[in-house]
């Protein structure tokens, strides 16, 4: 799989799979199949209402948590710093993880 090399050295795969209108168990089978097929970028946010499920379809699919690449996106509700430290301990929590790769404001206009 292509990958690029960020700023920080991090290497992201080019191409992922985008959760944006996954829920329940069709979300966690998708996330699931998706990894057992080869892809290692997997895309989810607060906003959506499926990192539960992205956790449990991570989990599913068996690799190794290290493999893969995973993005979450903070709701702008969380704009102060305290706010955005709780949410990141909820997204954490949901998606089974102790990190995300890849942390990104949703959203970031007022």
């Amino acid at each position: 799989m292509d990958r690029i090399t960020l700023n920080n050295g991090v290497q992201m795969p080019l191409v992922g799979l985008g959760t944006w209108d996954l829920r329940g168990e069709e979300c966690v089978q998708t996330v699931a199949a998706a990894i057992q097929m080869g892809y290692r970028l997997i895309d989810t946010a607060q906003m959506y209402d499926n990192e539960t499920e992205v956790g449990k379809g991570v989990l599913k699919s068996g690799m190794d948590r290290h493999a893969l690449f995973i993005t979450t996106k903070l709701y702008r509700i969380s704009s102060s710093y305290e706010a955005a430290k709780k949410a990141i301990e909820v997204s954490l929590k949901r998606l089974g993880t102790d990190y995300v790769d890849l942390l990104l404001l949703h959203e970031p206009y007022r």
